[in-house]
């Protein structure tokens, strides 16, 4: 997405929109709009604003872009509600799609993942032969995670496309010309458009617009997205029964109280419980946290064990980048001198005095950072058997 592009259409959407609109209460769809937007559209006594569809009760039209497959996608649909049209999604190219047939449940997305970040869509279409064809919105989608906690890829929504005049899904030429008119376009949504300062015709849903730019009196190309899908674009005041502004979330820093027997937090797709009776003693402890959900990015602690071993802890969501770490059978591993241990784990790297471990740890969603800091050279054997350690003090429950 091009966000100067994004930006524009915003402040027009605004623009043309939020003069001398008023924000009236969503459950009264059945209400008149105001006077001001009465000129521009007519009262929603005469629209049709089943399944959250804003247009003439004549309109041809239910909100859906259609590809050449059948496939159907509209802002504000689940990644999960293509899947289930036989499709394979996947947040970037990918070289084998079969890395990606189960990311709608393993993958994790953060609470951070939004539109500004430009996160596509590539949607893959099972033909009847098992192989899969690319879609039409391949590269032309893009998703968001609105949810202010981390949900499984599947869970995510499409924010903003750019379809063509041809994925309507419906018959609207009625002259010898490929392109839409706006005569064929008002027909089509049997309601007059919002227009905006620069002659774009919108057409407001009720959780995402259809803008359509015009070239010449004729439609040029059509762009659609969610309201507010992230904090540059506002949900326009006069639109009632328009979705809630994305939230673009605000982690904070926050120091915790090392009397506590354990700490529960919310991270990755599941509650983390770390038992700090591991610890004899500890120096720091702290986490990254979103006040919204309570929801935990990062946590730390660091002090002496029962042992008299000096141990830093850093637990970590990564999101989309550890499920890629996972299909291309990569493990961060340890910085420590490479050595083949009886367990048969392989760790590699360097040697210094804090030796450090890294791991993938709850079902792939987490990164798990040891360091234990010793006198000298740490063996790797023991730097192991206090990761082990670690990992037996934090448990996992699903939400």
């Amino acid at each position: 997405m091009k966000k100067k592009g994004m930006r524009i259409l915003a402040l027009a959407l605004a623009a043309a929109m939020l003069s001398g609109c008023g924000k009236q209460a969503k459950d009264s769809k059945s209400e008149e709009v105001s006077t001001e937007t009465e000129g521009k559209t007519e009262s929603n006594g005469g629209l049709d604003d089943s399944e959250g569809r804003y247009v003439g009760k004549s309109s041809k039209w239910d909100g859906c872009f259609v590809d050449d497959y059948g496939i159907k996608v509209r802002p504000g649909m689940t990644i999960n509600e293509i899947v289930e049209q036989g499709c394979v999604v996947a947040p970037d190219y990918v070289d084998d799609i079969n890395d990606f047939i189960n990311a709608p449940a393993e993958m994790c997305v953060t609470p951070d993942y939004n539109s500004s970040s430009n996160h596509v869509l590539y949607i893959y279409v099972e033909q009847e032969d098992g192989s899969y064809s690319r879609s039409d919105f391949s590269e032309d989608a893009w998703f968001i995670n609105p949810y202010p906690y981390a949900v499984p890829f599947g869970e995510c929504i499409v924010s903003y496309m750019l379809p063509g005049l041809n994925h309507m899904g419906v018959e609207w030429n009625t002259d010898d010309k490929d392109s839409m008119s706006p005569e064929e376009m008002k027909a089509l949504f049997d309601i007059e458009p919002y227009i905006d300062e620069y002659d774009n015709f919108i057409y407001p849903y009720e959780d995402y617009f259809v803008l359509f730019s015009l070239y010449e009196g004729r439609i040029l190309m059509c762009e659609t997205g969610t309201y507010g899908h992230d904090d540059n674009y506002p949900v326009p005041d006069c639109i009632s029964f328009a979705g809630e502004d994305f939230k673009d979330w605000e982690f904070e820093s926050e120091t915790l109280s090392p009397d506590e027997d354990s700490y529960s937090f919310m991270m990755g797709l599941g509650t983390q419980t770390i038992d700090l009776t591991y610890f004899d003693s500890i120096e720091e402890i702290s986490r990254y946290y979103l006040p919204e959900s309570g929801y935990t990015s990062s946590f730390h602690v660091k002090g002496t064990n029962k042992d008299g071993d000096h141990v830093t802890i850093d637990l970590m969501d990564e999101g989309v980048g550890l499920y890629y770490k996972d299909i291309a059978h990569l493990t961060y591993g340890s910085i420590i001198d490479s050595e083949e241990l009886p367990s048969g784990e392989i760790h590699s790297a360097q040697s210094c005095d804090e030796a450090q471990n890294i791991d993938k740890f709850a079902n792939n969603t987490l990164k798990l950072e040891v360091i234990v800091s010793t006198d000298g050279i740490s063996e790797v054997n023991h730097t192991m058997e206090v990761y082990h350690q670690v990992e037996g003090i934090i448990s996992t429950s699903a939400e």
